[in-house]
């Protein structure tokens, strides 16, 4: 296995699991339909190409395996010439289904990563970067899952408006991101899926799915974190994983781009209008191109 040495630590690549079953309901756009998150299209291509891009030019990623379905989904990626080390697999009912799929897909002791088909401002920088700081964590579980966050610092410049909502704790407020690295050994752990499921369901409601988690977790993040900003991410992180018997370890990284995935029409107005500044950016001058 090849391995990246960072000077402290050698990091290690990992197989990652594309999410790319899901269904956006919410009109985007004047005359939007119902349809796959992965098939909306930026730039004249799919989020999911945009994605397999960011994927494909990581130092970090192995093999890919794309979850949905495979009839929709390969010709997009074959017309984008992509298919190399990319499997298709069909998706599930559920997202979790969908996830517990990729991980059988790839099972063995390697952790993997998860990323969903709606993140087309994804950089292979931001992969990079949080799969190397998840292996330099320790962490005293033999199953783990790492969550990325995004600190509201990184917010500048461009990403200033970016539609996104804050989680408040202890000296930090942070937005969660659409990468995880999880052992795939929990695709067969049956509290954690059923609290996953859970959670997805109420997703967007922050006190909500701290009460998914029990009593003691929502009084944590209720009173300690979000009114008395007394608790930190990482101890909230910590109850939740002593509950569920695993380590659940935050990750920041320093890319908003993994936390603007496109569930509503102020995500899509935002994410389309980047990328056509950088779109223009990259524009070569020629015929048709005034200067002034």
């Amino acid at each position: 296995m090849e391995q990246h040495d960072t000077g402290q630590t050698a990091i290690r690549p990992v197989d990652a699991v594309l999410l790319a079953a899901g269904i956006n309901h919410v009109p985007l756009y004047p005359g939007y339909r119902p349809d796959l998150k992965a098939v909306l299209e930026f730039g004249g291509e799919p989020s999911l190409v945009h994605v397999l891009r960011a994927l494909g030019a990581a130092q970090l990623i192995r093999d890919i395996c794309v979850v949905g379905p495979p009839d929709r989904l390969r010709p997009m990626v074959e017309q984008a010439g992509l298919t190399s080390g990319v499997a298709f697999i069909p998706g599930g009912e559920t997202l979790v289904d969908s996830v517990t799929r990729g991980l059988e897909h790839f099972s063995g002791n390697d952790p993997v990563l998860l990323v969903t088909a709606d993140l087309p401002l994804l950089s292979p920088d931001a992969v990079d970067e949080f799969v190397a700081r998840c292996q330099a964590r320790e962490t005293f579980y033999d199953e783990n899952i790492y969550l990325s966050g995004v600190d509201r610092s990184s917010f500048t410049g461009r990403w200033r408006r970016a539609p996104v909502k804050f989680l408040r704790f202890a000296r930090q407020a942070v937005v969660h991101g659409n990468l995880a690295l999880l052992s795939p050994s929990l695709a067969g752990h049956e509290l954690v899926r059923r609290k996953l499921d859970a959670l997805y369901r109420v997703r967007k409601r922050p006190f909500r799915s701290a009460f998914v988690l029990g009593l003691r977790i929502a009084l944590a993040y209720v009173l300690g974190a979000y009114l008395m900003r007394m608790v930190t991410l990482r101890r909230l992180a910590g109850l939740i994983g002593s509950s569920l018997k695993l380590g659940l370890v935050p990750v920041k990284v320093g890319h908003p781009g993994i936390a603007l995935d496109v569930d509503e029409p102020k995500d899509y107005r935002f994410v389309k209008r980047l990328l056509e500044q950088d779109s223009a950016k990259h524009q070569p001058e020629g015929r048709g191109t005034v200067q002034v």
